[in-house]
């Protein structure tokens, strides 16, 4: 089963060229140009991993990363920040929006692979101790 990466960046030529590289990796890949559009493909398609800029126009994205972490259905999705603002203070903004990890532009896309393959990893981990947690409760009702 493929994995669904969405990639939200106002960077045409740099989101193309990310999602050639991913698709060729086997994930199905959805991008979105701002923000705002990248929640409303995220509501719709439930992505595996979110791949994040930070500076978009009308909603960056600190904004879409509070959003997506405040959305019931979206908020345990990991998301990969990569930015081509990468100081102290970006990054810790980065990780107090609630992202999973950060990556600086320019970047190396097997460490975007790599990236994702770790949060793809951890999501699996979280998933299979809420399953365990669950079960847990219910044995002691």
């Amino acid at each position: 089963m493929h994995k669904t990466i969405l990639l939200i960046d106002d960077e045409w030529r740099l989101a193309q060229a990310l999602q050639t590289r991913l698709q060729a990796s086997g994930f199905r890949v959805r991008v979105a140009a701002s923000g705002k559009e990248g929640l409303s493909v995220a509501r719709a398609h439930c992505p595996d991993v979110i791949l994040l800029d930070i500076n978009m126009p009308e909603m960056d994205g600190y904004k879409t990363c509070r959003a997506i972490r405040a959305d019931p259905s979206l908020g345990a999705t990991p998301i990969i920040v990569i930015s081509a603002t990468a100081d102290a203070a970006s990054c810790r903004a980065t990780f107090e929006a609630g992202a999973n990890q950060f990556l600086a532009k320019p970047y190396e896309v097997k460490y975007v692979l790599e990236a994702i393959q770790v949060a793809l990893d951890s999501s699996g981990m979280d998933k299979d101790a809420q399953r365990k947690d669950a079960i847990l409760r219910a044995m002691r009702i």
